[in-house]
């Protein structure tokens, strides 16, 4: 059992063996979804005074197992008593995109904090390899999994091994959106709906009334991007032709940062010559592909923002990393891997999660001007 302090001398004595009692009740307790015991209870059901009942509880607080809140009595961690159990995957559909390792880093800090472990597993956008993973872990299920799911705007072929993490006591949080089969996850999301009705009224106020936008299509924030988009321009009157969306998939980022850039860039100048002339601005599915897009741009002697506008979203290193400071949508720092870990951590304790929408405020730059 996980102890932070050595009771060999203690050996026997009352509250010890209390101790020993109330861990081994945890994991049922936790599975159950069950409260953890009044003192009172405890009192009766061991038969042991009350300062018995204090000195176990304080050396469960102690070893991370349960915490006591004013007004809420003592509430249960999450943690089990065996260190080697309280173990947390993180599955994400990649590790090199350039929001990734901040993101890792930050639920890592969160869940070390409270005494978890974590591993990471990287599907790399493939269904298979996704599969292959959930599969493994459904052979030693972990206490917790934080999972962003490969085409999240697509059902998943995958919901059967979820679905059975779930039922062996594998507390879940989806990061990234829920999959249309998925149902009775915890997820944490980002509003991106908002996001792109914020970013799109910010082109709309500087002037701009011929819009385009490039999303990616089997994402769900790619596609609540886009909805926000066109929503706001509906608003204003001004619906964008279909010509004027480029849709690119989750396929398209394995390829810019595991071989090469160049077919991205080859379709960005393409779009870019059927349609910079009649546009003014172009809202990006993110800092990345704004990135890439103002590259395109140089390549074709168009400027940015004196010829075209950009706008993007997570207000990334990105970006600030081109010949021109992006208006991008960006959240505060830390949020969202912390928030995730949070409320993963709240499910593996037993308690009521909702859904967690972050928000998004405007990030200033100069990739927008007025017209």
């Amino acid at each position: 059992m996980m102890q932070n302090t050595d009771h060999s001398h203690r050996k026997g004595l009352k509250y010890q063996e209390l101790y020993d009692a109330l861990c081994g009740q945890i994991p049922d307790l936790l599975k159950k979804g069950t409260a953890f015991f009044t003192q009172l209870q405890i009192q009766e059901r061991y038969g042991v005074s009350r300062q018995t009942v204090l000195r176990a509880l304080r050396l469960m607080e102690a070893d991370g197992l349960i915490v006591s809140r004013r007004g809420s009595g003592t509430i249960l961690t999450g943690l089990l008593p065996e260190a080697e159990k309280n173990q947390v995957v993180l599955l994400l559909s990649s590790g090199s995109s350039y929001t990734y390792p901040s993101l890792i880093s930050d639920v890592s800090s969160v869940l070390r904090a409270a005494r978890y472990s974590i591993s990471v597993c990287l599907s790399h956008g493939s269904l298979r390899e996704e599969r292959k993973i959930l599969t493994r872990l459904c052979g030693d299920p972990p206490r917790g999994l934080i999972l962003e799911c490969c085409h999240s705007a697509l059902p998943t072929p995958n919901a059967d091994l979820i679905g059975s993490l779930s039922a062996r006591k594998t507390a879940i949080a989806v990061i990234g959106g829920v999959c249309p089969n998925l149902t009775g996850l915890v997820s944490v999301r980002e509003d991106d709906l908002n996001a792109g009705q914020t970013l799109c009224r910010y082109f709309l106020r500087r002037g701009h009334r011929q819009l385009g936008g490039i999303f990616l299509s089997d994402t769900v924030r790619g596609q609540e991007r886009y909805y926000g988009f066109v929503c706001s321009m509906k608003e204003a009157g001004y619906l964008p032709l279909p010509e004027d969306i480029l849709w690119l998939t989750g396929d398209t980022f394995t390829d810019i940062e595991e071989k090469e850039p160049r077919h991205l860039l080859a379709v960005l100048q393409y779009f870019l010559m059927q349609r910079a002339h009649s546009l003014t601005g172009i809202l990006c599915q993110n800092d990345l592909v704004a990135w890439y897009l103002e590259r395109a741009c140089r390549a074709a002697g168009i400027r940015v923002p004196e010829d075209l506008s950009i706008g993007s979203f997570d207000g990334s290193y990105l970006s600030q990393a081109g010949s021109v400071s992006l208006v991008s949508m960006a959240h505060e720092k830390h949020e969202p891997g912390q928030t995730a870990a949070r409320t993963l951590i709240r499910a593996m304790s037993g308690q009521r999660s909702l859904p967690a929408s972050l928000p998004w405020t405007l990030q200033p730059g100069k990739s927008i001007r007025a017209i």
